[in-house]
């Protein structure tokens, strides 16, 4: 099976991709923070339980002490912050 993961519509097979990639994976094991491991069932634990502290104050707190490498893990090479608070929004 192939999937388009890039802007240039360029399709991979799904054998060759290393990581779930949250947009394009309903799967509930799919990483939405790579770099701290946060996915989405994880993320839907702490929110339905209320669980602290969140996903994105701990989030957060890691970014503010430079303890994060989304340069080197996010496929998409930026801070998954966005992610994780658009994702709970559309969990709310």
């Amino acid at each position: 099976m192939l999937k388009n993961f890039d802007t240039n519509n360029k399709k991979y097979p799904l054998s060759i991709i290393k990581v779930a990639v949250h947009q394009k994976d309903d799967l509930e094991n799919a990483p939405i923070c790579y770099f701290f491991d946060w996915t989405k069932e994880k993320i839907n634990d702490y929110v339905e339980q209320g669980l602290l502290p969140n996903p994105l104050e701990l989030i957060r707190e890691n970014v503010k002490e430079n303890r994060c490498g989304y340069e080197a893990n996010n496929p998409q090479g930026s801070c998954c912050l966005g992610n994780v608070t658009k994702y709970i929004k559309e969990i709310n």
